[in-house]
């Protein structure tokens, strides 16, 4: 057997073991298991509500709206805002809104990036559960106590399911509301099992758990999740318990957003090289199958696509090339059609080569370490 068709071998295996077999073997190992929620009778502890915001006008009082609306005492709430030196309207609306609320409070830095600010915050905090909301979204009535109830006991963290509420029929919006679905059946199932090990921005993690941010390659939310688990404590996703997503997507900002999700996503993993080891069973794991291998599989597909060109003479080689050439057409046509906002019938293709071409963005990102936490509407600068 050459060189060439074991590469090409080898990329449709693994395509098929992240895509297909990994989930299929998480469904089996969890059939007939639930998430067990605590007691919403139990005591309410303080929660503290941390917002990084950066040019956030059109979504900050809305925001801090929910919080204040959700089924929670104000006694045992309070709201952080860290303006990332906003240049809009951001600081003003904040300021304003502190006069009428006494739980909120404002803090200004000048550019630092997001890590710096939720590690600025989490000083100012005096609540024994920190939750980290992103502008863009929007607590649900009961998001509150079924926060407080679940962080309990052996929980340390809990990522937020989330809903899209954009009406845009982009790729963007689409593409990232499917894949966000087949992404959540795999955190549920992962949580059911051991813990949940892939992030979504906003979660909430037990005060004496937060570790700061040790500089601004890493991903805030996977960092506290990886933190929770190498402290032995569980982090919790469920569809059940859930949060508003408001902000419009286009697909321009979707793909910066996968590039810098990626780079970032693996310097967060790679500052916990324990929990890769088979010593760690169910999160090594996930962290494999759920992250590394499907980041890489993106460069192995590209290596599998330029071999195929060696082994036209061969039926795997021919119908592999003629399969992702036909795609890489049909990915290139809906861009086209997205560009000039035509209707398109060709997200699929144009997400999934899109989202891979991102996936190797990310990882040369990482290599260069170019990833860092400031960011701003269209991604991170």
């Amino acid at each position: 057997m050459n060189i060439s068709l074991l590469i090409l071998i080898f990329s449709l295996v693994l395509v098929v073991y992240v895509y297909v077999l990994y989930p299929v073997l998480l469904y089996i190992l969890t059939i007939n298991r639930n998430v067990i929620f605590g007691n919403k009778e139990v005591e309410l502890e303080k929660i503290s509500v941390l917002i990084a915001a950066y040019n956030e006008e059109d979504y900050i009082r809305e925001c801090i709206q929910s919080v204040i609306d959700a089924d929670y005492p104000q006694s045992k709430l309070e709201i952080l805002v860290g303006s990332d030196g906003s240049t809009d309207g951001t600081d003003e609306i904040v300021k304003g809104l502190t006069q009428e609320y006494e739980n909120l409070k404002y803090y200004r830095l000048e550019r630092v990036g997001k890590n710096s600010i939720l590690n600025h915050l989490s000083d100012k905090m005096t609540g024994s559960i920190m939750l980290v909301l992103d502008a863009d979204c929007r607590l649900k009535t009961e998001s509150l106590i079924q926060t407080n109830s679940i962080l309990k006991d052996k929980v340390g963290c809990l990522v937020y399911s989330v809903e899209f509420s954009q009406s845009d029929d982009n790729t963007g919006a689409k593409g990232e509301s499917f894949y966000q679905k087949y992404d959540s059946f795999l955190r549920e199932r992962e949580s059911l099992l051991k813990s949940n090990i892939n992030s979504l921005g906003s979660h909430a993690i037990r005060k004496e758990l937060f570790q700061k941010f040790p500089n601004d390659k890493v991903c805030d939310d996977l960092y506290s999740l990886l933190v929770t688990i190498q402290n032995k404590k569980k982090v919790i996703f469920s569809k059940k318990i859930n949060i508003v997503d408001v902000r419009e997507r286009n697909f321009g900002e979707e793909y910066q957003r996968r590039k810098r999700l990626v780079g970032g996503g693996l310097a967060t993993i790679f500052s916990f090289p324990k929990l890769l080891s088979p010593t760690n069973g169910w999160t090594s794991l996930f962290l494999w199958s759920h992250k590394i291998l499907r980041w890489y599989s993106a460069i192995i597909l590209l290596l599998a696509y330029l071999t195929s060109f060696f082994m036209l003479d061969t039926t795997i080689g021919s119908a592999f090339m003629y399969f992702f050439t036909i795609s890489i057409v049909l990915s290139i046509v809906g861009y086209l059609l997205e560009k000039n906002r035509i209707s398109n019938p060709l997200k699929l293709p144009l997400f999934f080569i899109s989202m891979n071409i991102g996936f190797v963005e990310g990882i040369i990102q990482f290599y260069k370490k170019k990833q860092n936490a400031i960011w701003s509407r269209k991604g991170l600068e």
